[in-house]
């Protein structure tokens, strides 16, 4: 037998053996995936934002002022928490939804409910929902006054994502003080709240990208405590966005 012929049958014997030994190996527990958001967007917010340019966000960026701002990235930061975690000082995250003695974030409970069913998840799901109730009252309160504008920037920032199918616009659009009875019949399920979240940060990160007067203002002021924790925060962002809005102006 030539020994061509012969390196090329042991190599296929070599790779039969190994595939059988691997078949034999037993399958290990599924565990939830720590970087699992949702099938549409599995991408870090960061490298998504997107400068908006619809004819009203001038005026929006002129009407927001540092403690609106504030308020917003206070709200963005609320958000993050629930839908990815709490960030430890070795940089994981950590949920802050408990089960079982284990912690657990709204996109870790998506994929949680995909491989057991809803129905062990209705008490945390409410919850969740409560959290976002609470965290998202006093903001919808300080945009009542331009909400008409913002609701034509959702539409764009979705647009942008494409995310035209999301029920944010069908939250946004409800009548003051329903949103979130609108909220409540339209997200049912933890996998329906984590793309909720995402596209709602997607927006909320596209906003502050797409305001570079409202930035400044904010990152002037020095009168508030928590306003100047935030600013620090907000600074590294501000620097890694400025060509992008410089390009904008």
């Amino acid at each position: 037998m030539p020994k061509r012929t012969y390196f090329f049958l042991l190599l296929l014997l070599c790779s039969w053996q190994n595939s059988r030994a691997d078949d034999a190996q037993p399958t290990a527990p599924r565990e939830i995936d720590r970087g699992y958001v949702c099938d549409e967007a599995r991408k870090n917010l960061s490298k998504k934002r997107r400068i908006l340019k619809s004819a009203v966000i001038k005026a929006v960026d002129s009407f927001i002022n540092s403690t609106l701002f504030n308020k917003i990235l206070v709200l963005r930061q609320h958000l993050s928490n629930m839908l990815f975690g709490m960030l430890t000082k070795d940089g994981t995250r950590i949920g802050i939804y408990t089960i079982a003695d284990t912690k657990y974030s709204i996109q870790q409970l998506a994929q949680l409910e995909r491989d057991q069913g809803p129905e062990a998840l209705n008490a945390i799901l409410l919850q969740a929902k409560t959290d976002f109730e609470h965290q998202t009252t006093e903001f919808l309160g300080l945009a009542k006054s331009f909400k008409s504008q913002m609701l034509i920037l959702i539409d764009e920032s979705l647009r942008l994502h494409k995310r035209t199918e999301s029920i944010l616009l069908t939250w946004a659009e409800a009548k003051d003080g329903q949103e979130m009875l609108s909220f409540e019949k339209n997200v049912t399920s933890f996998d329906g709240f984590a793309r909720f979240l995402h596209d709602l940060l997607n927006y909320l990160d596209d906003l502050i990208a797409s305001c570079p007067k409202a930035q400044k203002v904010f990152l002037q002021t020095k009168n508030d405590q928590e306003q100047r924790i935030y600013a620090q925060r907000f600074k590294g962002i501000y620097e890694r966005q400025k060509h992008k809005i410089d390009n904008y102006k």
